[in-house]
């Protein structure tokens, strides 16, 4: 009895298209990695400058900076960003610096007025945050050594509320 070729595809057909959706996929997945790292540290500059804008607002009320977050009741950092205060020169000048907590080797900083870029680190043009690697994660504030004498006030840090009950991310 003569055999009837059949419609389908190969083992080997099947096994190459396989094979192709793996490749593409793994390169997708590793693209949007960087995407997510970029997302991090994007929330983080936006904490900052919304930060400035509410510095700038309590300075209109009042005069000068406010010497801590407490003191600026309609600021609230992202989830998952650490603020810290690192200098505030009364109405003069201010700088701080943020860290997302799943990119604790990336911190981001931000100063105005009379503080210097060393209060900011990374940052060192006035009013433009900026980002920058470590090689090893910057120690937890109030230690943070970003530059300065010791007669400064102690850096005042902030984390979201919803950040200490969720635990850490994963």
């Amino acid at each position: 009895m003569p055999r009837t070729p059949t419609r389908g595809f190969t083992l080997v057909e099947i096994l190459g298209v396989v094979v192709l959706v793996a490749v593409l996929a793994a390169i997708a997945l590793s693209r949007l990695g960087g995407a997510r790292e970029k997302a991090e540290e994007v929330t983080a500059i936006a904490d900052l400058r919304h930060l400035a804008v509410e510095q700038e607002t309590h300075r209109a009320r009042t005069g000068s900076y406010a010497r801590g977050l407490g003191e600026l009741p309609d600021f609230r950092p992202s989830a998952g960003v650490t603020i810290t205060v690192t200098r505030v020169d009364g109405g003069r000048g201010w700088a701080a610096v943020a860290r997302h907590a799943r990119r604790s080797r990336r911190l981001c900083g931000v100063f105005f007025g009379t503080a210097e870029s060393a209060d900011a680190f990374p940052a060192v043009v006035a009013g433009i945050p900026a980002c920058a690697d470590f090689a090893e994660p910057p120690p937890p504030s109030p230690d943070m050594p970003l530059g300065g004498p010791p007669q400064r006030q102690a850096p005042t840090t902030v984390m979201p509320p919803d950040s200490q009950a969720a635990g850490p991310p994963r």
